[in-house]
């Protein structure tokens, strides 16, 4: 299963992970500079 989340803020990310958990391949989309704090 292929999923995009508009938004990597705090809520985002746990529903990207727990996705990632279960198989999914998920796509993250973020704001610049959202991005780069996160890295």
């Amino acid at each position: 299963m292929k999923t995009v989340i508009a938004g990597a803020g705090a809520l985002g990310s746990v529903l990207g992970g727990y996705f990632a958990q279960v198989g999914a391949d998920v796509t993250l989309i973020a704001r610049k500079a959202h991005v780069e704090a996160i890295r």
